[in-house]
């Protein structure tokens, strides 16, 4: 027998996947569920290609910002992978390191099922929405390389854990689409986003008087009142 590498996440909540995932990197199946994330590989090949664990944890963290976009609420994932390694004999060496991060927990809304006269299930928003949150996660995490992609979901997570400068970052991930289809119209098209919703994020960014908006310091007064 050889000796096997578990890589370790915790997260939560726990809940944020609702249903338990699975998917492979490099070889390796991951596993999310029940507030854990975790990977299985032989040792010898984690020794061999030390680069192993980062891209685990970039894959891991693409599934999680894709998800963040359905969930519309932050999670808390644990930043760097406790490492076990198990040995034959059943002896363990495990490996950690912990940073601290904040998080904010936001109750789930309810959910609903539709059934025809013969009570087949016509519609089931949960699993529509675990389907659909699980799809994204996946082509997030296929994706992960792309700098737009990156830069997209990490200004959103910005938005989501700062909320004083919210429409800042909603408002980067709106410049960052126009600068790669060349302007607006051609964004608007390529995104099939109407131009009133377009249009509407700008104005709430950049001209209305909000906290969070992108020029507040030109409506002190009238944010102070806000």
């Amino acid at each position: 027998m050889s000796t096997t590498a578990i890589l370790e996440w915790k997260f939560s909540p726990h809940t944020y996947f609702e249903e338990p995932l699975e998917f492979c990197r490099d070889g390796c199946k991951l596993t999310i569920a029940d507030g854990r994330v975790e990977a299985c590989l032989d040792a010898s090949i984690l020794d061999k290609d030390p680069s192993i664990p980062e891209r685990l944890q970039n894959a891991v963290i693409s599934r999680f910002l894709a998800a963040q976009l359905i969930n519309q609420k932050t999670y808390n994932l644990s930043p760097n992978p406790t490492i076990t390694r198990l040995e034959p004999d059943g002896q363990r060496t495990v490996s950690v390191q912990i940073t601290g991060q904040a998080m904010i927990i936001v109750a789930n809304s309810a959910d609903t099922r539709i059934l025809d006269k013969d009570g087949k299930v016509v519609s089931d928003s949960r699993q529509e929405r675990i389907a659909k949150r699980n799809r994204l996660a996946e082509l997030a995490e296929r994706h992960d390389n792309d700098p737009l992609l990156r830069r997209l979901l990490r200004s959103f997570d910005a938005a989501m854990n700062d909320p004083p400068n919210e429409l800042t970052h909603l408002y980067e991930i709106r410049d960052a689409l126009k600068k790669k289809f060349g302007n607006d119209r051609a964004a608007q098209g390529a995104l099939s986003i109407s131009e009133s919703q377009w249009t509407r994020l700008g104005k709430l960014a950049n001209d209305e008087p909000l906290r969070q908006g992108r020029h507040r310091g030109l409506h002190a007064s009238a944010v102070s009142n806000k």
